[in-house]
């Protein structure tokens, strides 16, 4: 979900979970600054061929290809997202136990 939103994502969420997300874990994730040219305000569909192979680039980094599952994006899967992403950090950081 980018920063700057367009009707597609007017269509996706609402103003208020669009606040509550934008910069939320869930929706952040690592992409090269061409990538992220490419990408920029685009659908959700589109970010995901791009993310994929676009301009025979392929994202280098896991995080952005675990995108590539979902079949679309909204609070329903960004919440799923951030329970994934808490899980992995945790586990990286071993801070319980």
């Amino acid at each position: 979900m980018p920063q700057t939103v367009t009707s597609y994502w007017k269509d996706i969420i609402n103003d208020e979970d669009r606040i509550t997300w934008t910069n939320a874990l869930a929706n952040l994730t690592l992409l090269s600054m061409r990538k992220n040219i490419q990408v920029s305000n685009d659908t959700f569909e589109n970010k995901k061929i791009a993310y994929q192979d676009k301009d025979n680039v392929r994202s280098r980094f896991n995080l952005t290809l675990d995108i590539i599952q979902y079949d679309k994006w909204d609070t329903k899967e960004l919440e799923t997202r951030e329970n994934i992403l808490v899980v992995k950090i945790n586990e990286k950081l071993d801070l319980f136990n």
